[in-house]
């Protein structure tokens, strides 16, 4: 891998499961050490994940150095050293009981759960039984039904017979027009709000920080990356990324087992030498 030319670094940001994170959700020392190496040459290194922000941001606490983390597609930002949420694009109060309606007459069947600002995560009965890791995790979940208010940042949808592709694609032609729906490789469909994915959201913070999207290196491995890995100025897939993701970032990297994410920072270092 050799740098590629154009405009100095200033951003890189990486998905989490399957790229950030090894298969036991840790950041290996050698992507600890290169994410420290970057931030002392004045880059910064942000996570871009599909997890909720309460999920996310445990995960990260090897990394001092990430003090942002886009969350739940694009639809938070979460402050991590201030403890807050800088930004939230939920779901409009008036789309919610139509997007449930209409998954619900798609695919009856499926299981439902769903993120809020807050950081709480609900889901129902359907979809703890598909997932009793979730349902141990998360006791105090939220009813039995996603919110009607704003609140709601983003829906997952499971099939107990499906993937994540089948489901979608039974999915997108029943949808309401004013959402977005996508997979992380997590049997699961998830839904924001239309427009609502990483690029856009990166967009926002980085327009706050007077940063270009020439000047950002996004990596992901996913569907939900495919956005960010466009608009970025150098997108890099990770070595176990999906065909279709590879095609979009035209650039591959290692595996997630094997260092793909500080390769490529180190990659980004050693142009500035």
């Amino acid at each position: 891998m050799t740098s590629a030319p154009g405009r100095a670094v200033r951003l890189i940001a990486s998905d989490m499961d399957g790229t950030l994170l090894r298969s036991d959700q840790t950041i290996s020392s050698r992507t600890c050490a290169a994410i420290r190496d970057a931030h002392e040459s004045g880059i910064i290194v942000m996570a871009a994940t599909g997890r909720g922000w309460r999920s996310a941001v445990p995960l990260l606490a090897v990394a001092p150095e990430i003090t942002t983390a886009v969350c739940s597609n694009g639809a938070l930002v979460r402050d991590i050293t201030g403890e807050a949420n800088t930004d939230v694009f939920a779901f409009p109060a008036t789309t919610v009981e139509p997007l449930v309606a209409s998954v619900v007459g798609a695919v009856p069947d499926a299981g439902l759960a769903w993120e809020l600002a807050t950081g709480a995560f609900g889901f129902d009965r359907v979809y703890a039984g598909m997932r009793p890791d979730v349902a141990e995790h998360y006791p105090e979940h939220v009813g039995e039904r996603p919110p009607t208010g704003d609140e709601m940042l983003k829906l997952l949808v499971r099939h107990p017979r499906m993937d994540e592709a089948e489901l979608l694609a039974v999915l997108e032609p029943v949808l309401p027009p004013d959402v977005l729906a996508t997979y992380s490789g997590i049997e699961t469909v998830e839904v924001t709000g239309a427009g609502i994915h990483k690029a856009h959201t990166l967009a926002v913070v980085c327009g706050r920080l007077g940063i270009d999207a020439a000047e950002v290196v996004a990596i992901g491995d996913n569907r939900n990356d495919t956005e960010m890995l466009r608009w970025a100025g150098r997108g890099v897939a990770m070595g176990n990324a999906a065909p279709a993701v590879v095609a979009v970032a035209g650039e591959q990297t290692a595996h997630h087992m094997d260092d793909g994410v500080a390769i490529v920072i180190e990659d980004v270092l050693a142009g500035l030498r």
